[in-house]
């Protein structure tokens, strides 16, 4: 305790080890044809520790927490432990295609379908959640994609795209949820659901003065259906993963990007 208080002083640490592993495959069309397309697949494992500690700091040092708690004869006893190991497995494929319908105009469609396969050990020595649990969960969805480029004039372009997209599912920490709940906080669960989005967009993009300055404008729209936001709480300390139901974007924008110099000139400024 710290004298003439109710208080003690206390510790908060975090712990993180993780190793991953990712390949992708892909196979194209010649790009001097009418019609042009790519297939793939994708490939990733990650393998995730992560524990997250309070102590209680008597004074004689604070005591690098990792896959065990700390004793209660440490210089620094765990007060709360929450350890998890997470093996994901996430695997995808896609196809492409490009067809210029005229010299002027060029159609594009795509498909991309992802599956997440996640698994949680929880550690044995959890203060709080489901001690030594397992939880499964699989995260997937299909992710078209169109677009439309007609090219006005050699220096003028305008685009129209729409696609969905995925951020994929995942846990927190097992026991956040009931250890932000008995601290006041809630809406924290301890498995987050899939993020998709709905995107369109419209813009064009120019050059001028034999490409020394690039003029280009577009607006979008953005719906996103369970959008993951990161929320820190004090009180646990821990930082969690939360769904906002539902969130609209929309934005326009024109902007002037001025062109790179030439190659020599670059060089010669840099001399």
């Amino acid at each position: 305790m710290i004298p003439g208080t109710d208080y003690f002083d206390a510790s908060a640490s975090q712990f993180l080890d993780v190793a991953a592993t990712s390949q992708e495959f892909r196979l194209t069309s010649a790009n001097n044809q009418r019609f042009r397309w790519m297939v793939g697949a994708y490939y990733l494992y990650t393998d995730r520790y992560i524990s997250t500690t309070t102590g209680f700091n008597n004074g004689l040092g604070l005591f690098g927490v990792e896959r065990t708690p700390a004793g209660p004869n440490s210089i620094n006893p765990t007060l709360s432990f929450l350890g998890d190991e997470n093996h994901n497995n996430a695997s995808a494929g896609f196809v492409n295609f490009d067809y210029d319908l005229t010299d002027q105009v060029l159609l594009s469609a795509g498909f991309r379908y992802d599956r997440d396969q996640r698994t949680q050990l929880v550690s044995p020595y959890n203060t709080s959640g489901e001690p030594g649990a397992v939880n499964k969960a699989t995260f997937s969805q299909g992710q078209p994609i169109f677009t439309a480029t007609y090219k006005a004039l050699p220096n003028l372009s305008f685009y129209g795209s729409w696609g969905i997209g995925l951020r994929s599912g995942d846990f927190n920490q097992n026991g956040v949820a009931a250890a932000a709940a008995a601290a006041g906080t809630e809406g924290v669960s301890d498995k987050v659901p899939k993020e998709t989005a709905k995107t369109g967009e419209l813009g064009f993009k120019s050059n001028w003065f034999s490409n020394r300055l690039s003029i280009r404008g577009d607006i979008s729209a953005t719906d996103l259906t369970n959008q993951q936001y990161f929320v820190f709480i004090g009180s646990i300390a821990a930082q969690v993963l939360v769904p906002i139901n539902e969130v609209t974007f929309a934005a326009g924008s024109w902007r002037p990007v001025p062109s790179s110099p030439p190659a020599c000139r670059r060089l010669a400024a840099s001399a």
